[in-house]
């Protein structure tokens, strides 16, 4: 339990897109992207790549804030951003292509 008056801020990562629920969240800071795992051919090696997160995971980052009460996310990139660039959903590579 954490001390009356301690206050709790996530930073949202793709952590924040899972069930875990941390208890009296208020706020949540989105910075819009995640790190994905990727083949770089190249180097014949799997990669982590920091991208733009669909429309639906910065949906799921906004839901981590309020759980218990009120609360408020803040996301570091503008709607039109979101309108321009992100995904509706998370795009998966296929393998066989």
């Amino acid at each position: 339990m954490t001390p009356v008056q301690t206050r709790k801020i996530v930073l949202a990562t793709n952590i924040a897109e899972t069930s875990v629920t941390i208890d009296d969240v208020v706020h949540v800071v989105d910075c819009g992207r995640a790190k994905e795992t990727a083949y770089d051919a190249e180097r014949r090696l799997a990669v982590l790549e920091a991208q733009w997160v669909s429309i639906a995971s910065a949906r799921q980052r906004r839901g981590r804030a309020g759980r218990v009460r009120p609360g408020h996310c803040w996301r570091l990139y503008p709607q039109t951003f979101v309108e321009a660039r992100f995904d509706p959903y998370q795009v998966i590579p296929r393998a066989d292509r």
